[in-house]
């Protein structure tokens, strides 16, 4: 295996302003271009970022990287967060801490969480979304993409469940969960709801509970949880609709075997950063996708299909890219079941060479040819090339046609060193370099700390069954055995939102 250029990775990162622009190259042959709205880029170095009464807090792609942590802390009433798309893989920490706690609505709307690491240790278990027990009011949650392999995804039960909760409500619809740990959706039978959503496990990692529902101390409100239209594909983990006690629960059109991401529900970070399915609104229709007309995308790239399948990684990066190949070169890409799609690309034609160009940040580009990859040139940090499941060193590939006139000087279709990837190998459609093997075997989060009460730092014995072990049905993994007390890290979540 080669690894790529190490001082490539290694420059300081910043935050900034990206837009899109149209790019130009001599003998280009076709492309498209496409506006895109601004987004601000923020590395995740430790900082807390507080939203408060009426707030509008949008268009942000964050890099986590490998670990690094960010909080983000939404209290009051009336406030929103949307076109958020998150890169990297988290630490053992809570992301999202929110509530409505003025007894208003609130909102969590088109959001994306990249894919993480599927080999995290089953007792790393971070939080997506948090929901804090002073929740009184409603919160919307639709659109999100709870992608983090190995994370809790939303931990929304405190508010009804436990003793001292402001019994808020929520409802969670459009969302897509992949391969949560221990849970994707965790409510209450407080009214709670989840509709027209999705939950998969690939049997990858462990993983536990689709929708893990708890019952309120005091009984159930609003007829208790409801949930419809729900598709479960699930290979592994211990339950799909799971009870907590004996909660009220109404269910309907449960749909097992089937995985389609909700419409409007943002498939990248960068989509999401760039408000491409805000508001509620849908995807193109399948028989109309974007990527309709354009004579240089494949659509369901297979490798079997194709010799070279190359992969742009910049979920944590940015830059601008020149990729030429001794054979016609297209943009395809298959990711997790869903089309991967860059505007903007201009695909040229030069003296036997075929060539793409093209900037992405916070984003991935697949292309995909039967010649050898011969040339490929990237102006930027922070990104990873794979090349048939291999990562690679782009500085290996420096064949590209002359950037003079069209002199018969390099015709001879050569490609020294052109790494034609014929070591065959799973499909690079994942980009995630092997950084951290077995992951940091920290605590469990307490967030997911099945059987004890909803506060996840608590011990304070609010919810029925508090510290008195799992319950047999829960279908906790023997990982974390009677309950320990919080990890420290949690607790000093805890403690900034308390202090906001």
């Amino acid at each position: 295996m080669i690894f790529c250029n190490q001082s490539r990775m290694g420059k300081t990162r910043r935050t900034f302003l990206v837009s899109a622009a149209a790019t130009t190259a001599v003998g280009a042959v076709g492309g498209n271009a496409a506006a895109e709205p601004n987004y601000e880029v923020i590395e995740a170095n430790g900082q807390t970022i507080r939203i408060g009464d009426g707030e509008t807090w949008e268009n942000k792609l964050i890099r986590l990287g490998n670990r690094n942590k960010l909080t983000i802390i939404a209290k009051g009433t009336d406030w929103t967060i949307r076109n958020v798309g998150f890169t990297g893989t988290m630490a053992d920490h809570t992301y999202l801490g929110v509530c409505d706690s003025g007894g208003g609505t609130s909102r969590i709307e088109n959001v994306f969480f990249s894919k993480g690491d599927v080999n995290r240790s089953p007792s790393s278990r971070p939080i997506q979304i948090w929901v804090d027990p002073d929740h009184s009011g409603h919160l919307d949650v639709q659109n999100v993409n709870f992608g983090q392999a190995g994370a809790n995804g939303i931990y929304g039960s405190a508010p009804g469940s436990n003793g001292g909760g402001a019994r808020g409500t929520i409802h969670i619809d459009g969302c897509y969960a992949w391969n949560n740990h221990h849970t994707a959706y965790r409510i209450s039978d407080n009214g709670d709801r989840i509709t027209n959503s999705t939950v998969v496990t690939t049997g990858e990692r462990t993983t536990n509970r689709a929708v893990w529902v708890w019952d309120c101390p005091d009984g159930p409100s609003e007829g208790g949880a409801t949930i419809e239209n729900l598709h479960l594909d699930l290979d592994g983990g211990t339950g799909d609709i799971v009870s907590h006690g004996n909660p009220v629960i109404s269910t309907s059109n449960i749909q097992r075997g089937s995985a389609p991401v909700p419409d409007g529900c943002p498939t990248s970070a960068k989509e999401a950063a760039t408000g491409g399915s805000s508001d509620g609104g849908s995807e193109p229709p399948a028989d109309n996708p974007p990527w309709e007309g354009d004579e240089y995308y494949v659509e369901n790239a297979q490798r079997s299909n194709w010799e070279n399948l190359l992969t742009l990684n910049f979920d944590d990066g940015q830059g601008e890219f020149t990729v030429h190949t001794d054979a016609p070169i297209y943009q395809g890409y298959w990711y997790e079941g869903y089309q991967e799609y860059t505007d903007g690309l201009t695909f040229t034609e030069q003296d036997g060479y075929y060539g793409v160009t093209g900037s992405e940040s916070g984003g991935r580009v697949g292309l995909v040819s039967n010649g050898a990859v011969t040339g490929i040139d990237i102006d930027g940090d922070g990104y990873e090339v794979w090349l048939n499941g291999e990562k690679i060193d782009p500085d290996n590939y420096n064949d590209h046609p002359s950037s003079g006139d069209d002199s018969p000087d390099n015709g001879d279709d050569e490609s020294p060193d052109n790494g034609d990837g014929e070591n065959g190998g799973d499909s690079p459609d994942d980009g995630d370099s092997p950084d951290n093997g077995g992951d940091d075997d920290s605590p469990d989060d307490g967030g997911g700390n099945d059987g004890g009460n909803e506060s996840p730092d608590n011990g304070d014995g609010d919810s029925p069954d508090d510290r008195t072990g799992d319950s047999p049905e829960d279908g906790d993994n023997p990982d974390n055995g009677g309950e320990d007390d919080a990890p420290e890290w949690l607790l000093e979540f805890l403690e900034l939102l308390s202090q906001f």
